[in-house]
């Protein structure tokens, strides 16, 4: 890491461009498996014995210093009326947002590097909307079945999320 902040310092930022894309592809993965956490907490509800993956490995496996935090923030997680509640959920939904900054960083051209090819500015506009909804979404410890949906929609006809722009960044 000390490495990387002396070559941005030095103002060599397209050698770390190929650093950032691996990072970015990691912290795709990682964000596909938090949004699965959120649909699995939601679906299960607080249900006692309801069997839960080992959230904590696959974070971990995937890179995730704060694994544990957030498995077990999805694991207490429970339903109250409309509503995902727990402490550190919040947590969990800021986690989110780093994972989509650390993807963005390469494309939203932070540091001056000139992209090739040119990132349209549909697609840097709907990364600093969805790291602005996920930052406002992760100042509480609940998360409403609405913003679940908005967060992990598969069909685009039904509007942008977090999801349609973790598989395609178009």
């Amino acid at each position: 890491m000390r490495k990387q902040k002396v070559v941005e310092h030095l103002g060599s930022t397209p050698l770390l461009m190929p650093a950032w894309v691996q990072a970015a592809l990691q912290a795709n993965d990682r964000a596909k498996l938090i949004l699965t956490m959120l649909q699995a907490a939601w679906q299960h509800g607080g249900e006692s014995g309801t069997a839960e993956p080992d959230w904590d490995t696959q974070l971990r496996r995937l890179g995730r210093r704060d694994a544990a935090a957030l498995a077990a923030a999805v694991a207490h997680a429970g339903l109250d009326d409309d509503e995902l509640q727990a402490p550190g959920l919040g947590r969990v939904l800021g986690a989110l947002a780093e994972e989509l900054a650390l993807m963005a960083r390469p494309l939203l051209n932070v540091a001056g590097a000139p992209c090739d090819p040119p990132v349209p500015d549909a697609l840097r506009q709907r990364c600093v909307h969805w790291q602005s909804r996920l930052q406002a979404l992760a100042a509480h410890d609940r998360l409403s079945h609405a913003d679940l949906l908005d967060l992990t929609r598969g069909d685009a006809a039904g509007g942008d999320s977090v999801h349609l722009l973790l598989i395609r960044n178009k």
